[in-house]
C-alpha cells in the first residue's frame, strides 16, 4: 500500500463518522473533482443513455418494472 499522510488518515476517520447521505454527497463531490471540467455533462449524458436503454428494454418486454415504494423498500433494506 502507498504511504498515506496523516491528513488522509484524518479524513478517512472523519468519513467513517458521516451518515450514508453525507457519504453519498461527498462521493459525488470527489467524483466530480476527478472528472474535471465537463465531467458533470458527461455523467448526465451517460445517465440519459442508460435511461433510454432501460426504457427500451422495458418496452420490449425484456425488463420488468418495480413499484416505486417497493424499490425504495428494497434499497433501504440493502443499506442496513
Amino acid at each position: 500500500m502507498l504511504f498515506m499522510t496523516t491528513t488522509y488518515n484524518e479524513i478517512k476517520n472523519a468519513i467513517s463518522r458521516l451518515d450514508i447521505h453525507e457519504k453519498a454527497v461527498l462521493a459525488h463531490a470527489i467524483l466530480k473533482d476527478l472528472d474535471g471540467d465537463g465531467g458533470e455533462a458527461n455523467v448526465e449524458a451517460l445517465w440519459i443513455e442508460e435511461s433510454e436503454k432501460r426504457l427500451n428494454a422495458y418496452l420490449d418486454g425484456e425488463l420488468q418494472a418495480v413499484d416505486g415504494d417497493e424499490a425504495m423498500a428494497r434499497l433501504r433494506n440493502s443499506l442496513k
